[in-house]
C-alpha cells in the first residue's frame, strides 16, 4: 500500500513537471513569435550607441557628433527583421541645428539598398552626391523650406535632409540660408565617404560607388 502511494506521488510529480515544461514551451514559441522591433527599426540613446553597433560594419559610416552640432536629437538602429535575433543593417538621426540664428530640422540616413542613378548631381571621390532645394511645405500653420542631399556607397544609399521655417525670412536671407545649408549638407556627405573610403582602404581597390 504504501509502496503504491509513493509510486503515485512520483507520477503525479511527473505528469506536474511535463505539463511546466509545456506550458514553459508554449510560452516561450509565443515570446519569440511577438516581434521585438515591429517597424524594424531600435531606438538607441545616443549616436555613440549607434557607432558601437555598427563598428564591424565596414562599408557603412555613421557622422560623428562633432560633424553635426546636433541638439534634441533622436537616434533609431534599423533592423534587418522584427525579432529578437534581428541584426543593425542602418540608421535613422534627427534633431535640430542652429543655421544663421535658425533651427533647422535635419534628418540623416545611412540604409542598404539597391545603388540608384543620381541626376545632375556633383562628383567627389568619383561618388555621384545629388543636391536639391525640393520647394515648400505648410504645416500646422507654418511654412517651411525642404532640401536634400543624397548619394550611393559601398551598398548603401544616405539621405541628408533639412527642413526650416522661410514665411518671415527676405529673400536674400533665404538665399543666404540654402547656401549654408547646402554647404553643411554636402561636408556631411563629404565626411561619411572620406571615412568609408579610409576604413578599410588597403585593402580595397575601388573607391567608387560600392562596385
Amino acid at each position: 500500500m504504501k509502496k503504491q502511494c509513493t509510486r503515485k506521488r512520483w507520477v503525479l510529480w511527473a505528469c506536474l513537471a511535463v505539463a511546466v515544461l509545456a506550458v514553459a514551451a508554449a510560452a516561450a514559441y509565443v515570446i519569440s513569435t511577438i516581434p521585438s522591433y515591429p517597424a524594424f527599426y531600435k531606438d538607441v540613446n545616443s549616436l555613440e550607441a549607434i557607432h558601437r553597433e555598427l563598428k564591424e560594419m565596414e562599408d557603412i559610416c555613421a557622422p560623428e557628433a562633432s560633424w553635426l552640432g546636433l541638439t534634441d536629437g533622436t537616434y533609431q538602429l534599423k533592423m534587418d527583421g522584427r525579432f529578437q535575433d534581428a541584426e543593425p543593417e542602418g540608421y535613422y538621426i534627427k534633431g535640430t541645428i542652429q543655421c544663421n540664428d535658425i533651427g533647422v530640422s535635419v534628418s540623416i540616413s545611412g540604409l542598404p539598398r539597391a545603388r540608384k542613378t543620381a541626376l545632375n548631381g556633383v562628383q567627389y571621390r568619383d561618388v555621384t552626391i545629388e543636391y536639391e532645394v525640393c520647394g515648400e511645405r505648410t504645416e500646422n500653420g507654418v511654412t517651411s523650406e525642404l532640401a536634400n542631399a543624397e548619394f550611393d556607397l559601398y551598398g548603401y544609399s544616405y539621405a541628408i535632409y533639412t527642413d526650416y521655417p522661410v514665411e518671415a525670412l527676405p529673400e536674400e536671407e533665404r538665399e543666404a540660408m540654402r547656401s549654408a545649408l547646402k554647404d553643411w549638407a554636402m561636408e556631411i556627405a563629404h565626411q561619411i565617404i572620406d571615412t568609408t573610403c579610409g576604413k578599410n582602404v588597403a585593402n580595397r581597390k575601388d573607391w567608387g560607388d560600392g562596385t
